[in-house]
């Protein structure tokens, strides 16, 4: 059953086994599992079965760190989640991204790749995937090979591709229908009260625009919403512990993490076709990328292990000629791109586009110069095969999210994001980008790096980030290094889990969905086992 919190009397308290809170891809893939059970299931979304901006508006707030998105731009926040939008690109983490790793701050799972196997799998069919199989010889064939490069330390990592799945859509029937699960929309998590002795969790309270309010009593409660979100719920849950819930260490909303992306240069001989059949040239500016699978590459686990380097994998991407001039990486030049997908309706205008377009009036040289490039390629349009990175960044304490003075319209203090580099994590990038023209070079590929314009802190300035918001309420066994433990349970709460990639001790350089899926379906396995 669906309904609208809207709807309900003021003060309406109900009564619950599991408490969900949220309806992206954790939430969802936790009540599809929990479906048919004997659990009675209640999960909360803050906004409608289709977008609002009044409700996707909640999500704002301000980036105090490097350059970053405007917050209500990163994900959607309607029945469905991020989903409704994303590219549908998966691979499981690396066996290496759960070791403890001597060479990286704060690295390691409670737990391997072995135990997370079981639950990929599953999420393979909650995510409409192929054969659980990332072995590149599995997908070869004598028309499609990956590029020989081994003893160059890089191999090919396979990415499939959902089509892509929306939760939203494909599982809506199953949950309207379900007996043991009731669904409200447009009804806000504002606050979770505790027990008197602060060790259990009571209830959380619910918001509508309309002012009503919403109880939920729960045996159990599940935070699925996304990773800022669920700090700032937590960090304002601050009237039995002062400094938030989970927070007794002050963890909560510490080492947030994204994967960078950023261009690296274009081959400029031409690969085989086996091998542009097999490793599939992505193309971003049509409206979809490729099906089926992808093969990047990155460098091995022993190289990494040898030469002490993070997780890291380049794509081949169509990128048009115009767009490789090195004018195309300075900073004016970004900024009038932004600008420009502004005015063309292919971006939203936020705080972030003032910034740009101050910065882009100061340089209408460059707008000028970026605009002749692209009216000599009109009649003849040329296009390159580029590389494109997508890294692992060190978990880093001092990248995180804090609580705001400013207020939204339900009274919940906003937040601010204070993203952060380290030099380890641009040296990481340089010496993976060095490799990895090595090994082509040696293969008879030649490449042309794009001349990247530098920041103040060293960061090629059209260094971009996938939208992948991790780590805020880390993963780890003592409560003086993480906030939940292994099970997904905040540690000293006795009934309160976070589902979603905010657990994720590291980020490795794979996209995070197929992860977060995998460790929902795996915490309704456990929440079936406490009753």
């Amino acid at each position: 059953m669906i309904l609208d919190g809207r709807g309900l009397p003021d003060n309406q308290k109900i009564y619950t086994d599991v408490c969900i809170v949220g309806a992206g891809a954790s939430g969802i893939s936790l009540a599809i599992e929990l479906i048919n059970t004997s659990l009675n299931v209640v999960m909360i979304e803050s906004g409608g079965l289709l977008f609002n901006h009044k409700t996707q508006w909640l999500y704002q707030g301000d980036n105090i760190g490097r350059p970053y998105y405007d917050l209500e731009f990163t994900k959607q926040r309607y029945f469905g989640g991020a989903s409704n939008k994303w590219f549908g690109r998966c691979r499981p983490l690396d066996s290496i991204d759960f070791e403890e790793r001597s060479w990286v701050p704060h690295s390691g799972w409670p737990f391997g790749k072995d135990m997370m196997d079981p639950y990929y799998a599953r999420a393979h069919s909650v995510c409409h995937l192929g054969p659980y199989n990332y072995d590149a010889e599995y997908w070869s064939s004598a028309s499609k090979k990956p590029l020989p490069l081994a003893e160059a330390g890089i191999e090919t990592k396979i990415f499939q591709f959902s089509p892509p799945t929306r939760f939203g859509r494909q599982y809506y029937s199953a949950i309207k229908s379900a007996e043991n699960l009731t669904t409200f929309l447009y009804s806000n998590a504002t606050f979770i009260s505790l027990d008197p002795d602060g060790k259990t969790a009571n209830h959380i309270t619910c918001a509508t625009f309309g002012g009503r309010k919403l109880k939920v009593f729960a045996k159990n409660f599940i935070l699925a919403a996304s990773a800022i979100e669920i700090t700032r719920l937590l960090l304002s849950s601050n009237d039995i512990h002062k400094h938030g819930i989970g927070n007794q260490n002050d963890l909560v909303g510490r080492f947030f993490m994204e994967h960078p992306h950023i261009f690296c240069g274009i081959i400029t001989s031409p690969l085989a076709a086996a091998h542009l059949r097999f490793h599939n040239v992505l193309d971003y500016d049509s409206k979809r990328g490729n099906l089926g699978t992808v093969g990047a590459l990155g460098c091995t686990e022993d190289f990494m292990r040898r030469e002490k380097l993070l997780n890291a994998s380049a794509f081949f991407v169509k990128r048009k000629n115009y767009k490789c001039e090195d004018l195309y990486f300075s900073k004016p030049a970004i900024a009038w791109t932004q600008v420009m997908d502004v005015f063309n309706h292919t971006k939203a205008p936020g705080l972030a586009f003032l910034k740009d377009l101050k910065i882009a009036l100061k340089h209408l040289d460059v707008a000028s110069k970026m605009a002749l490039q692209r009216l000599k390629e009109i009649k003849q349009p040329i296009s390159w095969t580029a590389l494109r990175a997508q890294l692992e960044t060190v978990p880093n304490p001092d990248s995180r999210v804090t609580l705001s003075e400013r207020k939204d319209r339900l009274g919940m203090r906003k937040v601010n994001l204070d993203w952060r580099l380290t030099p380890q994590d641009l040296e990481n990038f340089r010496k993976f980008q060095q490799t990895l023209f090595q090994g082509l070079g040696k293969s008879g590929c030649t490449i042309s790096p794009f001349a990247h314009e530098l920041d103040e802190t060293g960061c090629p300035v059209a260094m971009l980030a996938g939208k992948h918001h991790m780590g805020t309420t880390r993963m780890h066994k003592d409560p003086r290094k993480g906030v939940v433990d292994a099970n997904c349970k905040i540690h000293g709460i006795a009934n309160l889990y976070i589902a979603g990639s905010s657990v994720f001790p590291t980020s490795g350089q794979a996209n995070p969905m197929l992860t977060l899926v995998a460790l929902a379906i795996r915490l309704a396995d456990h929440i079936k086992t406490v009753f």
